[in-house]
């Protein structure tokens, strides 16, 4: 292997083929932001691999390639599944990072089996390459009503790589007592105790509680509702104050 630079960067090792890259200024504008640095750090030369090694992901290690499908971490989004164009470093703030650009799959729902579907979309993403997750694999499934393919998302690393409780994905299966983000109106995140599931119908039944004194919340006087699995964002941080699952307090 030809590794780059032979120089370990901070979250993996830039591997093969290295070009030069010159970087424009809305390049290095998107590079500012994901990094939070301001723009006059970011330098414009920058250079490219085919590949990344990881050598905390799988048994040993890992090589992520371009042009392959990748999870991708967003800080507050929870997991996107991504498709590798560009592998990249470049200097930031006086020290060399290393960033992935990554065209975003749009999610078209779930199969009867429950796993997620996808198709190609035009958004792309610019993201830090410590915010690349695992490997997916992607298998044809049908078409849509313009002709557009859609995927069906294996997650076949899901078991291996470990994964924290703010980069679950739908669908998510929660067990009973479980407190669940929920998406809300207006961009708000609720939260839901898990009363019951049906995994059939990908629903939930839940309880819906509010926030009274500071970080501690309590049942609404509502009935429970039924709730989507494509609204739940992820299991809440916290935990119950008590036995009888009245009184959550966030963390």
């Amino acid at each position: 292997m030809n590794f780059a630079a032979n120089e370990q960067l901070s979250h993996g090792i830039l591997v093969g083929g290295q070009r030069s890259l010159l970087l424009g200024h809305s390049d290095c504008q998107k590079i500012a932001d994901v990094s939070d640095v301001d723009v006059g750090g970011v330098s414009g030369n920058a250079f490219s691999c085919r590949s990344v090694w990881k050598s905390s992901h799988g048994y040993g290690g890992l090589l992520y390639r371009e042009q392959e499908y990748v999870v991708i971490v967003r800080e507050g989004q929870g997991e996107a599944i991504g498709h590798v164009a560009h592998i990249f470093a470049t200097c930031v703030a006086n020290a060399y990072s290393s960033y992935l650009d990554v065209q975003v799959m749009e999610s078209m729902g779930f199969t009867s089996w429950g796993l997620p579907l996808v198709k190609r979309s035009d958004e792309c993403m610019l993201t830090l390459l410590s915010n690349l997750s695992r490997k997916v694999m992607l298998f044809p499934s049908h078409e849509d009503e313009d002709g557009e393919q859609i995927y069906v998302v294996i997650d076949f690393m899901r078991r291996i790589f470990p994964v924290r409780d703010d980069t679950v994905v739908v669908p998510y299966y929660p067990v009973i007592d479980d407190m669940v983000d929920v998406k809300g109106d207006n961009g708000e995140v609720w939260k839901a105790r898990v009363l019951s599931f049906n995994l059939r119908r990908k629903i939930i039944q839940g309880r819906f509680f509010v926030q009274r004194h500071d970080e501690l919340w309590f049942p609404e006087a509502t009935r429970p509702q039924d709730i989507h699995f494509n609204s739940i964002l992820g299991i809440a941080n916290g935990d119950w104050i008590d036995g009888s699952f009245s009184c959550w307090k966030s963390t």
